[in-house]
């Protein structure tokens, strides 16, 4: 695609970002990829319901301004959209918006309950960072969070979102506007409400598939109720197996004496220790390409009320 074509990729994208209100003023910025290591990046001050061809800058890695103005000044998330880019080779296009129904949730509410398939499939865990300046001056949370999820909240500021392509992070950004919204009508009074914290002593971590992890991992699935109750329910009759790409080791968990093996997990083991802790959701997780998940899509929707219990239950023995 040449860099005319990009420009009016990024246009397209920036002035859509408004017309659905996910940015007000001169909110908001974005990056995306374009030939070579070079970078589309907005200037600081521009309003992105009106930006200009003249208002995005070709940039290199280290932010250096190779085609535009030499003396114009970039966003001032700069160092937020270089870092996501340098440290995430796939992302090919980054959106800092400011979500309205999503600002507003999050400022009253930690957790945010997801009430489609389609959204839990994409979303998953969208992590919250607290935020209290007006530019994000430490950029590393954001960057360990992203690893987690394509998505994260900025609490009191925004959200960040990347993807493969301009489409992708909007998506998700809309997608969380959506359930914002959706939680946001059913508690109506919108008053703040207090959740307790969790005071239990955390379990001992143990190594991801020892003897010891795969041995309390088959007692936890195997004595709950709830699990083997939807496993009858749904006639889940297959073998779930789980690859460590890292080690190329795989362990099944077989289900009414299945022995097909029609559901696959894998990743590297970063990602599968990140998985089993629950730090990131698995089926956004596989949306958004962190781990591979083989299996035929309606399948998974058929099955979805029973993978996401098993899921559930992993975290409950926590690796390291």
């Amino acid at each position: 695609m040449s860099l005319a074509k990009d420009k009016k990729d990024f246009l397209y994208w920036a002035h859509l970002l408004y017309e659905r209100g996910l940015v007000v003023g001169k909110s908001g910025n974005m990056s995306a990829r374009t030939g070579g290591d070079h970078l589309l990046l907005t200037v600081t001050n521009c309003y992105l319901g009106m930006l200009t061809a003249s208002q995005i800058a070709v940039v290199d890695s280290d932010g250096r301004v190779i085609q535009g103005i030499k003396s114009c000044k970039l966003t001032s998330e700069n160092d937020l959209h270089l870092g996501i880019m340098n440290k995430f080779p796939e992302a090919k296009a980054v959106i800092h918006a400011h979500p309205l129904q999503t600002l507003a949730f999050f400022h009253y509410f930690p957790k945010l309950n997801i009430f489609s398939f389609e959204s839990r499939f994409n979303l998953g865990k969208v992590p919250v960072l607290p935020q209290s300046t007006p530019t994000v001056t430490d950029i590393n949370p954001v960057l360990r969070a992203l690893e987690n999820n394509n998505i994260v909240i900025l609490k009191d500021h925004g959200v960040v979102a990347m993807g493969d392509d301009f489409a992708s992070a909007f998506a998700l950004i809309e997608l969380l506007e959506e359930q914002a919204k959706i939680n946001l009508i059913l508690r109506q009074k919108s008053i703040p409400v207090r959740f307790l914290a969790d005071k239990g002593k955390p379990a001992m971590k143990l190594k991801l598939f020892s003897e010891e992890h795969l041995t309390k991992l088959k007692r936890v699935l195997d004595t709950d109720a709830q699990l083997q109750g939807l496993v009858k329910k749904y006639r889940f009759k297959t073998a779930l197996t789980i690859r460590n790409e890292s080690s190329r080791e795989e362990v099944f968990f077989s289900f009414l004496t299945g022995e097909t093996k029609d559901l696959v997990i894998s990743g590297q083991e970063a990602a599968l220790l990140r998985l089993f802790n629950g730090e990131m959701d698995p089926f956004a997780a596989y949306a958004q390409k962190k781990i591979g998940f083989q299996a035929e899509f309606l399948k998974i929707s058929k099955w979805y009320p029973v993978v996401a219990r098993i899921f559930e239950l992993w975290q409950k023995v926590p690796v390291k």
